[in-house]
């Protein structure tokens, strides 16, 4: 059976319902239920054709762009590679450089790297966030390699390469915010806590004060002895 082109379809029937399966400008088959089967006279009865009808491009309508030939089409890694090499042309900071050639080398070229652009789904996005918390990896490292393989399909799409972002809707880790529980914090049981009041002990408990430094200090100056010889009264000039 031939391939359809993009942005035609076709209907058919299941399960007394109408579905409807076309191919998208990125090269995805979709299958979609367009509605239940009604009777000829039913108040809401539809002719079919006219669904055909609405898969169809209009008349004078743009034709969605078309995706390049097969030999001329990009991989992940080869759009990552042109879009470090632009950075690097317009002058971004070498630790940045540095980061991002290390997000596509240790993260997206293992996983990502071979696949086509137009073959690259949202659920391949999000598998591989899922793989890099289960490997243990902060939130915030999962944010910024899907971050720049946003920036990578974005890339693309404003050189012809693809049409369609699939970063765009994936989901990803969140921001926490500050006032956010630690998810680390792990709390007493009522059980751990009632052993933790019956182990502290009743009585009253006199520590002896730790002695000071003023205390273990040298002894106290000696005070200036005083001279025994009597003072020197000034002579007032009269005789005795």
């Amino acid at each position: 059976m031939a391939k359809r082109s993009y942005g035609t379809g076709h209907l058919y029937i299941k399960a007394d319902s109408y579905y409807g399966r076309w191919r998208t400008p990125d090269d995805r088959l979709l299958n979609r239920k367009i509605g239940p089967v009604r009777k000829v006279g039913h108040p809401r009865w539809s002719d079919p054709r006219a669904g055909r009808a609405s898969l169809r491009p209009a008349p004078g309508r743009r034709s969605p762009p078309a995706l390049p030939a097969r030999a001329d089409r990009h991989t992940v890694l080869e759009t990552s590679e042109s879009l470090r090499r632009q950075l690097r042309l317009q002058g971004s900071r070498r630790s940045y450089l540095e980061n991002v050639e290390s997000m596509e080398r240790v993260h997206i070229a293992p996983r990502l790297g071979t696949k086509e652009l137009s073959r690259l789904r949202t659920t391949d996005v999000e598998a591989l966030a899922e793989a890099m918390l289960t490997a243990g990896l902060s939130p915030k490292t999962v944010r910024n390699v899907i971050s720049y393989l946003h920036s990578t399909f974005e890339h693309a799409i404003a050189r012809g390469w693809t049409v369609a972002n699939p970063v765009r809707h994936a989901a990803r880790p969140k921001r926490r915010r500050a006032t956010d529980a630690d998810p680390d914090l792990q709390f007493l049981s009522v059980a751990e806590l009632n052993a933790v009041i019956r182990a502290i002990p009743d009585e009253v408990v006199h520590r002896t004060p730790a002695p000071t430094r003023q205390a273990d200090a040298a002894p106290l100056r000696r005070r200036r002895p005083t001279s025994s010889a009597p003072c020197c009264v000034r002579s007032s000039g009269r005789p005795p």
